[in-house]
């Protein structure tokens, strides 16, 4: 088995108790979807809106695998895709498969 990080990889204060819950469960969902084999490379993403938010969300970051995914790699994006948060990574977002499939992930 290839070595994983924890899905929790967080720093006390590092989000606000709310965002760093969702971090937590998009990172566990990428994690379980890839574990179902329902996975399809790096091209598709799940996305979830932050609390108190209503114009950001929580996105993987392009280039990544799903079973890569933690709560600090998650990019954080405004609806027009402009990167708030870069996540761990810096690795920023797929703009094509953003845009194309905005509204229905939203």
């Amino acid at each position: 088995k290839p070595h994983r990080k924890p899905i929790n990889d967080l720093r006390e204060g590092e989000f606000e108790p709310e965002e760093a819950r969702l971090r937590c469960q998009l990172a566990s969902l990428y994690r379980l979807v890839d574990l179902f084999q329902w996975s399809q490379g790096i091209y598709n993403h799940m996305t979830v809106r932050v609390p108190g938010k209503n114009t950001e969300i929580l996105i993987n970051p392009f280039g990544l695998l799903y079973h890569e995914q933690t709560a600090r790699t998650l990019v954080k994006v405004d609806l027009d895709g402009k990167v708030l948060h870069p996540g761990s990574t810096k690795l920023g977002i797929n703009q094509v498969g953003f845009f194309k499939n905005q509204v229905p992930n939203l």
